[in-house]
């Protein structure tokens, strides 16, 4: 293979100019990658320089040649860029080194200088003159570096300090300066170490160049050169997948100026183009779940495409390629709207971006309370949950600014109460938030403010805070304090740091003084005077706490005096201290009125649900004394689930499965214990028992459930009486229950009559679990209830098995439910790929978790238990497929394998199976001397 050394590359003497096409990506070599160079060229250059030069090779470089636009060579670089680019940047480096050395290293400076500068300096335009240009992104920063001299460049020059170095040109120019400079002064000939060092850098490492013929497509070959390995971040793939659909220069120069060109500024950086590509996808297709896929190759172009093409084309009557010129159109469009926007949620001088910094303010709850450390990235997901809802509502809902202003305290107000309760914001504020969204972007509800009010206010552990919880959470949060553990109590000085920190920047508000950030508010919490003073109700008022700067908390002071003046001198310019040094005494008749003080500006910031539905507020009044108070009956509440039927539109007409088959009504009107409405069958009036009813869905997705929910048990098969029994209901345990709502696990509920049904739950009661399937609920009876099973996948290791009884003991890895120590295993539920006879060996094991009654109690047993360690995957085709049964032929096996309907991964895969389909599988351990069977067995598309 030919090869050229850098020198022969970047030739000093021909006039060559090496182009990154606009598809490419950034510069994004870090550190990481400089010091593996670095430490090659250090090796290369003190070979040379003890008279042992010898070659290292740094890779394939890929060009194309473009159309002479200039006066002489050009070639697009396909791959290779990252490499280039940092060669350059060190010439540069040995270049100005060589003018701070000496003045004999004139032909070093010419030569280094002849490497990234054509010789000609009249050539037109004048970036023709420059051996390679970098994407627009980085283009200015590296001919800063390059053309140091070149006025035009002056913004764009490297920064005096290392320190403040942003751009990565800039970070690698500021590396390579310190490396090389190091290198050559720990030598004593400088300038013999300098001249050697640029030899091996020329002359030493090589590159195997391969430029393509004009016939073929550049940008087919760059997408098949970065297919495999550590590539691009997703929206790099987006950005190239969209240029190399664009075919017509002209035509992707328009766009780029037009719609794409302010991702490439400097407030695009990476971290935030990714996050802005799964905000953007989240409000296009609602808050769907994207763990485990490719933002680009799995929901971009699967999910987004098929809803542009619909968009696009509602009745089908066009064919919409991914090249059509009024798709991509639609793309870039679409994609440069909902960035505008995004940039106005993430600028802190916008009113949008003020409004989210309630949220960015948040997130240092996780850098301050080690009780939920470990929930970050969770925390991060549902900031970003929050951002692409209110994007949805302004490009889809097309809201108006005065309603999105309300949203936007809507919003806030629940969260801040939500957060004033919960240990963990995560867990319960956003995800009823989440569940609206879920709705909206499903067309299950009508967007109005009233209807996002009442949605946050249903009873439930997600409903809206009323003010007397605020009130109790405000007496009793000195108590909360004590009772609990440390991580429970870094929790609570949090969110009264954050509440207070609240008020005072109301309070400077109305006095017409500096705000404050968040973090320059003082974290150390301590209360006024100790218990030992106060009584207790009083010190554990929120009304006794306050912050200070500096100190750590003093717990024993008893003198209010004392405090005055400790608070005086520790951070004087707090309104919140100043308020506390004005009283003359500290008691719990001072400390109730400071308690009011607060609770004030708490609702004015934080207002409660009837503030934003029109409903006036009035503040309770305090009950009259009375020897014999009246006993008020409480009224009698309706389940959810009732509300539910009778409130959603998707639940008129509905299909109610019950024991004697499925019934579609209308007109519906839900108690508690039955359903009256109209059968569209006959159009008569049916009346509904609730015992007899196995769930509840929206007539919209019945075609789907129907053909999923195949019936798995037949009545003969548990017998009738049972099914019917009401002492024979499976006893789930809500903890569990709420455990996997709250992880957003997939379940599989099997009703008695051997329904299936599949999906997340978005809500628990007493005798209701709704569930979300294909995103649209479904309310499911936990009287009708056979089996339950969590599908995650979980890991734990077999400690305990008895061969005679076949059964054994599961413990479970520490990250799963704390109450499930140790989980019941039974040989049926062992998968294929389990070798018996090593289960006296501690294996470790994936499975799933299923309740099931035993003994007239339910509980929760290991499921699909398989191997944990990896198996080689094969490819066959499915040969002689007989309903249940079949087999696969693959090039790997003499003999078909043997393969049956539950040895497949997806339960939709199950029923879909075709003759001569394309799978994927492993191969089961089996007993010696038996025929291997497929287990793990996916479609191949």
């Amino acid at each position: 293979m030919r090869r050229q050394t850098v020198s022969q590359l970047f030739s000093g003497s021909g006039s060559t100019q090496y182009e990154v096409p606009i598809y490419q990506r950034r510069y994004v070599w870090d550190t990481e990658n400089w010091k593996t160079l670095w430490t090659d060229i250090e090796k290369t250059a003190k070979k040379m320089l003890a008279g042992k030069p010898k070659n290292h090779f740094i890779g394939t470089i890929v060009t194309y040649p473009d159309q002479n636009r200039i006066p002489f060579q050009k070639h697009q670089i396909i791959d290779g860029q990252q490499r280039l680019i940092t060669f350059q940047i060190i010439f540069c480096v040995i270049r100005d080194l060589c003018k701070k050395y000496s003045d004999e290293l004139t032909d070093i400076i010419g030569a280094a200088d002849n490497r990234v500068i054509n010789e000609d300096p009249n050539c037109t335009p004048p970036q023709a003159r420059y051996k390679l240009l970098p994407t627009m992104y980085d283009r200015y920063e590296f001919l800063a570096v390059v053309d140091p001299d070149n006025i035009k460049y002056a913004q764009f020059k490297p920064p005096d300090c290392e320190d403040d170095a942003k751009h990565p040109i800039h970070k690698a120019y500021f590396y390579f300066y310190k490396a090389i400079e190091t290198y050559v002064e720990d030598n004593h000939e400088t300038q013999e170490a300098i001249i050697q060092l640029f030899r091996s850098v020329t002359s030493d490492f090589k590159f195997s160049p391969t430029d393509l013929e004009k016939s073929d497509d550049p940008e087919n070959i760059f997408a098949a050169l970065n297919a495999t390995g550590k590539m691009l971040y997703e929206f790099d793939y987006l950005r190239t997948d969209l240029f190399l659909r664009v075919k017509d220069r002209d035509t992707i120069n328009e766009i780029y100026n037009k719609s794409w060109s302010q991702f490439d500024k400097e407030d695009w950086p990476t971290e935030k183009l990714e996050r802005f590509l799964e905000c953007f996808l989240m409000a296009k297709l609602g808050p769907t779940d994207f763990r485990g896929k490719r933002l680009f190759h799995d929901v971009y172009k699967g999910q987004y495409h098929a809803k542009l093409r619909t968009e696009l084309d509602p009745h089908n009557e066009k064919d919409f390629e991914d090249t059509n010129p009024e798709f991509l159109k639609k793309e870039f469009e679409e994609l440069a709207k909902y960035a505008k926007t995004y940039q106005e949620l993430e600028n802190q001088n916008s009113y949008p971006g003020r409004k989210m910094q309630f949220y960015k303010d948040l997130s240092t709850y996780e850098n301050e309370d080690n009780y939920n450390s470990g929930i970050k990235s969770q925390h991060d997901r549902n900031i970003t949950c929050v951002q692409s809802f209110i994007l949805h509502l302004v490009h889809e809902v097309k809201i108006s600014d005065e309603d999105l202003n309300t949203v936007f305290e809507i919003l806030e107000s629940y969260t801040a109460r939500r957060l004033l309760v919960d240990t963990a914001i995560g867990s319960y504020a956003y995800e009823r938030i989440n569940a609206f969204f879920r709705e909206l972007s499903s067309n299950l509800r009508e967007f109005t403010v009233n209807n996002l009010v009442d949605f946050l206010t249903i009873q439930g552990k997600r409903r809206w805070i009323s003010d007397p919880e605020v009130e109790r959470r405000f007496r009793q949060s000195g108590n909360r304090e004590q009772g609990a553990g440390s991580y429970f109590q870094n929790s609570l000085l949090f969110t009264e740091c954050y509440i207070l920190y609240r008020i005072e920047d109301w309070m400077r508000k109305n006095e017409k003084k500096d705000l404050l950030c968040f973090k320059q508010f003082p974290r150390t919490q301590e209360r006024m005077l100790n218990s030992d003073v106060l009584p207790k109700s009083a010190w554990a008022s929120l009304g006794n706490a306050t912050f200070r700067t500096g100190e750590s908390s003093r717990r024993r002071i008893s003198s209010f005096k004392v405090e005055k003046k400790l608070l005086r001198e520790a951070g004087n310019d707090l309104m919140l201290n100043q308020e506390i040094c004005s009283y003359d005494d500290w008691n719990k008749d001072t400390i109730k009125k400071r308690e009011e003080d607060l609770l004030s500006r708490f609702y004015k910031i934080w207002p409660n649900a009837k503030t934003f539905t029109g409903t006036p507020v009035t503040r309770p009044s305090k009950p009259k004394v009375v020897s014999k108070p009246k006993v008020v009956s409480k009224p009698k509440v309706e389940p959810r689930w009732v509300s539910m039927i009778q409130s959603n539109p998707s639940y008129q007409p509905a299909r109610f499965v019950t024991y004697g088959g499925p019934k579609l009504l209308s007109k519906i009107k839900v108690t508690q214990n039955q359903v009256k409405g109209i059968d569209e069958s006959n159009k008569k009036k049916q009346t509904l028992k609730r015992t007899n009813i196995l769930f509840v869905c929206s007539a919209k997705i019945w075609s789907n459930l129907q053909y999923k929910t195949l019936t798995r048990l037949s009545v003969q098969a548990i017998g009738l009486q049972p099914i019917l029994d009401p002492t024979k209901q499976l006893q789930l345990d809500n903890a569990i229950l709420q455990w996997a709502h709250d992880s957003n696990f997939r379940v599989t509920a099997l009703t008695r009559l051997g329904h299936e049904l599949s999906g997340t739950i978005s809500d628990i009661e007493n005798d209701a679990i709704h569930l979300q399937i294909e995103e649209h609920p479904v309310i499911v009876f936990r009287s009708g209830l056979f089996e339950f099973t969590i599908e995650e996948s979980f890991s734990g290791f077999i400690t305990r098995w008895d061969p005679d009884n076949l059964r054994g003991i599961i413990e479970p890895s520490p990250d799963l439910f704390g109450t499930l120590r140790k989980i019941e295993i039974e040989s049926i539920s062992l998968g294929k790929n389990i070798d018996l006879g090593k289960l006296n060996l501690n294996p470790q094991v994936n499975f799933n978790l299923k309740a099931v009654q035993k003994d007239g109690r339910s509980h929760f047993q290991a499921h699909n238990v398989v191997s944990a360690t990896s198996e080689p995957v094969y490819q066959g085709k499915i040969k002689a497929w007989l309903g249940s049964y079949g087999f696969i032929e693959s090039n790997d096996f003499q003999k078909r394998i043997r393969v049956t309907r539950h040895d497949f991964q997806d339960q939709q895969s199950q029923y879909l199976i075709e003759q001569n389909q394309q799978v994927e599988f492993e191969i089961g351990k089996t007993v010696k001397g038996q025929s291997p069977v497929a287990i793990n067995v996916r479609r191949v598309k």
